[in-house]
């Protein structure tokens, strides 16, 4: 199956293993935009508080290879900061922009963060859906998938970025003949 989901907050659910917020199987495609997207905060487990991705699949003996995409900000634009939830000695740090999306190969991805009171309140909002209140034995207190799921609308965003030197004009011969520019 597939679910499609926009303007949603995912609180205050819980689980007891993890994916207290969200939980995929190995089976699943995650996809997570910020632009409608979701704010995915204040949930609990024993790992992986707001977000679970499986790609073990114990009782087949092999592994599959979940393909994930997950925002950056969330829904009204508050930074996710995303760490790392787990018992590994990762555990707390946050997750590098260059893994926010990709194909798990092995084992498991599992994630809490932070976010401001201001970014709670920005995404309540402009909420539609609100996923609250939910418990499950073992993992997916929100929301447990074996399907895909698609949260917000649209892809990549074109922005135009103009550089403007102050450095006199290249008065020192500094200047590089290239600039690159991430824009988070």
């Amino acid at each position: 199956g597939e679910l499609y989901l926009t303007n949603a907050v995912i609180t205050e659910n819980d689980a007891g293993k993890s994916g207290g917020g969200y939980a995929a199987c190995p089976t699943s495609q995650t996809v997570v935009r910020l632009k409608n997207g979701a704010a995915v905060y204040g949930n609990k487990a024993k790992t992986g508080r707001e977000v679970h991705i499986n790609a073990s699949v114990i009782w087949y003996g092999n592994s599959a290879k979940p393909k994930y995409e997950l925002a950056e900000s969330m829904l009204g634009g508050a930074p996710y900061h995303w760490k790392i939830d787990d018992t590994s000695d990762e555990n707390g740090r946050e997750l590098p922009h260059g893994r926010l999306h990709g194909e798990l190969a092995t084992g498991e991805l599992n994630l809490a963060n932070d976010v401001s009171e201001e970014g709670i309140a920005a995404a309540k909002e402009l909420a539609a859906v609100e996923i609250i209140g939910n418990h499950a034995g073992q993992r997916g207190g929100g929301i447990g998938s074996n399907g895909d799921v698609y949260i917000g609308t649209g892809g990549q965003i074109a922005v135009r970025v103009k550089k403007t030197w102050k450095d006199n004009n290249n008065a020192r011969g500094n200047r590089p003949k290239s600039v690159r520019v991430g824009l988070y």
